[in-house]
């Protein structure tokens, strides 16, 4: 094999390496948005969940099931179980 050609291949690698690189890149920053939304949900419910616990607001029952429900759907929610599924596996 000629030397051009193996520097022809050589780039040719070197170019799919990097839009792969960048794929993942791309990908990894759409997931990071993702868990940054879904972080700031959840700390929301958290501080539902710890105002019900304390008791500083006498929460009727439906707001109870209401936060309960929130926390049901944010668990359930298909995207988020596949974002931190990915995420523990290291997709």
């Amino acid at each position: 094999m000629s030397v051009p050609n193996q520097v022809s291949i050589t780039v040719a690698e070197m170019d799919k390496v990097t839009q792969q690189t960048a794929a993942n890149a791309e990908e990894s920053a759409s997931a990071s948005e993702e868990l940054n939304a879904q972080a700031k949900h959840m700390k929301e419910i958290v501080g539902e969940l710890v105002s019900i616990v304390d008791g500083n607001n006498k929460q009727s029952e439906s707001t109870c099931l209401e936060t309960g429900s929130k926390i049901s759907r944010l668990f359930l929610d298909k995207s988020t179980s596949q974002v931190l599924s990915d995420t523990h596996l290291g997709t």
